[in-house]
């Protein structure tokens, strides 16, 4: 039989500063799960997964999730990917073209 090493799980602090690293600052869609390390992690791996190293372009995602967000009741996701959005040079000037 096999012995198999188990990584001893990160803290809170840990993950937190894996993802400020990421990102250059911690979002507060992180901040409920704060107090419990195995949920942040699980949380921190989704969106590695689902969002972060998507396949999808860059641009093209974050024009999805704005879209998307208009229908969920808690403003951040809006505001979050619509500031996203802006800080990007592509889809600024794209932006002043049709509405300026």
């Amino acid at each position: 039989m096999k012995n198999i090493m188990i990584q001893p799980a990160r803290t809170s602090e840990q993950i937190k500063a894996g993802i400020e690293e990421r990102f250059g600052f911690f979002p507060l869609f992180f901040s409920p799960a704060l107090e419990t390390p195995e949920v942040l992690e699980n949380l921190w791996q989704q969106t590695l997964s689902a969002y972060v190293n998507n396949p999808l372009p860059a641009l093209f995602r974050k024009k999805l999730f704005a879209r998307l967000s208009r229908y969920c009741i808690v403003p951040y996701c809006i505001v979050c990917h619509s500031c996203a959005l802006l800080r990007r040079p592509d889809y600024r000037s794209s932006c002043t073209r049709r509405c300026g």
